[in-house]
Protein backbone atom coordinates (compact mmCIF):
# COMPACT_ATOMS: atom_id res chain seq x y z
CA UNK A 1 0.00 0.00 0.00
CA UNK A 2 1.29 3.23 -0.77
CA UNK A 3 0.78 6.53 0.64
CA UNK A 4 2.03 10.17 0.19
CA UNK A 5 4.48 11.47 3.05
CA UNK A 6 5.05 15.11 2.66
CA UNK A 7 8.23 16.70 4.07
CA UNK A 8 6.28 18.09 6.59
CA UNK A 9 4.37 14.96 7.92
CA UNK A 10 6.99 12.80 9.91
CA UNK A 11 6.44 9.54 9.36
CA UNK A 12 4.59 7.31 11.79
CA UNK A 13 4.39 3.57 12.64
CA UNK A 14 4.46 1.27 8.95
CA UNK A 15 3.06 3.05 5.48
CA UNK A 16 1.60 5.76 8.12
CA UNK A 17 2.29 9.12 8.46
CA UNK A 18 1.65 9.98 12.21
CA UNK A 19 -1.91 10.96 13.04
CA UNK A 20 -4.63 12.56 14.99
CA UNK A 21 -7.92 11.33 15.26
CA UNK A 22 -10.86 12.56 17.10
CA UNK A 23 -14.47 12.17 17.21
CA UNK A 24 -17.63 13.75 18.78
CA UNK A 25 -20.32 11.66 20.45
CA UNK A 26 -23.46 13.38 22.55
CA UNK A 27 -26.42 15.06 21.81
CA UNK A 28 -24.79 17.39 19.57
CA UNK A 29 -23.48 14.55 17.56
CA UNK A 30 -26.93 13.95 16.32
CA UNK A 31 -27.24 11.05 17.90
CA UNK A 32 -30.62 9.94 19.34
CA UNK A 33 -29.46 6.88 21.40
CA UNK A 34 -26.28 9.02 22.55
CA UNK A 35 -24.13 6.15 20.85
CA UNK A 36 -23.58 5.48 16.93
CA UNK A 37 -21.61 8.76 16.22
CA UNK A 38 -18.35 7.48 18.50
CA UNK A 39 -19.04 4.14 17.52
CA UNK A 40 -18.13 5.08 13.91
CA UNK A 41 -14.86 7.28 15.54
CA UNK A 42 -13.74 4.04 17.31
CA UNK A 43 -14.64 1.62 14.23
CA UNK A 44 -12.14 3.88 12.17
CA UNK A 45 -9.68 3.94 14.91
CA UNK A 46 -9.92 0.58 14.96
CA UNK A 47 -9.17 -0.15 11.21
CA UNK A 48 -6.32 2.35 11.07
CA UNK A 49 -4.66 0.17 14.34
CA UNK A 50 -5.56 -3.01 12.17
CA UNK A 51 -3.61 -1.69 8.78
CA UNK A 52 -0.81 -0.98 11.08
CA UNK A 53 -1.44 2.92 12.05
CA UNK A 54 -0.69 3.90 15.74
CA UNK A 55 -3.08 6.99 15.42
CA UNK A 56 -3.92 9.38 18.87
CA UNK A 57 -7.29 9.03 19.09
CA UNK A 58 -9.64 11.22 20.95
CA UNK A 59 -13.20 11.36 21.95
CA UNK A 60 -14.74 14.78 22.81
CA UNK A 61 -18.43 15.87 23.68
CA UNK A 62 -19.64 17.24 20.74
CA UNK A 63 -21.02 17.52 17.60
CA UNK A 64 -19.86 18.77 14.18
CA UNK A 65 -17.50 21.50 15.46
CA UNK A 66 -14.33 21.60 16.61
CA UNK A 67 -14.19 23.29 20.68
CA UNK A 68 -11.66 24.74 22.45
CA UNK A 69 -11.02 21.56 24.03
CA UNK A 70 -10.09 19.25 20.79
CA UNK A 71 -8.53 22.54 19.24
CA UNK A 72 -5.63 22.55 22.58
CA UNK A 73 -5.07 18.73 22.46
CA UNK A 74 -4.28 18.81 18.33
CA UNK A 75 -2.08 22.08 18.70
CA UNK A 76 0.04 19.97 21.45
CA UNK A 77 0.02 16.96 19.28
CA UNK A 78 0.87 19.33 16.37
CA UNK A 79 3.67 20.91 18.76
CA UNK A 80 5.16 17.52 19.79
CA UNK A 81 4.46 15.32 16.07
CA UNK A 82 4.97 17.45 13.68
CA UNK A 83 6.49 20.88 14.12
CA UNK A 84 9.27 19.97 16.66
CA UNK A 85 10.83 17.36 13.29
CA UNK A 86 10.67 20.47 11.08
CA UNK A 87 12.39 22.25 13.79
CA UNK A 88 14.98 19.63 14.35
CA UNK A 89 15.48 19.21 10.33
Amino acid sequence: MDLIHTAHVPAGDGPFPTLFAFHGWGANAHDLLGLAPYLHGRESRDRLIAMGASPTYREYEMGHEIRGETLRDLVEWLDDKVLRSIELA
